[in-house]
């Protein structure tokens, strides 16, 4: 499949070049890396108490088909590599999770029952906790 993929060219590449490439390939994803199902219970899983509580019940509804599962991993240790650099690149753990949560964690709401400035409000707590989700992803991977 990849037999014109060289490695070693496309390790020398920008980090944020290959990331950008990421986004928009997971983005693109039909079906979804994470279905809208998956998502709900994701979002769900937020509300508990402790961070290990959140983790222990994401990890379980990521229990994922094993092309899935391994592909969300490494874009995840890829987003933690990038995180682990952010004194250089200023892209922290936060910073990651809003840039890639609208493609990992793909929009299953609809606001448009709601009145304009309410479905603002919705819109922007939905994506505050998918942000809090994917951050919490890439810190446990």
């Amino acid at each position: 499949m990849f037999d014109c993929l060289d490695i070693k060219a496309v390790r020398s590449l920008p980090v944020i070049t290959v990331s950008n490439v990421l986004k928009m390939v997971i983005r693109e994803l039909a079906p979804p890396l994470i279905g809208e199902d998956s998502v709900k219970e994701l979002l769900g899983a937020n509300a508990l108490t402790t961070e290990s509580e959140k983790f222990t019940r994401m990890k379980s509804v990521l229990q994922l088909d094993s092309t899935k599962y391994n592909c969300l991993t490494a874009i995840l240790l890829h987003l933690r590599r990038i995180a682990e650099n952010s004194k250089v690149n200023l892209m922290t753990v936060e910073n990651l999770a809003v840039v890639f949560s609208p493609s990992l964690l793909p929009t299953t709401s609809s606001f448009q029952h709601l009145e304009p400035l309410d479905a603002i409000r919705a819109a922007a707590e939905e994506n505050n906790v998918k942000c809090q989700v994917i951050a919490l992803l890439i810190k446990a991977v």
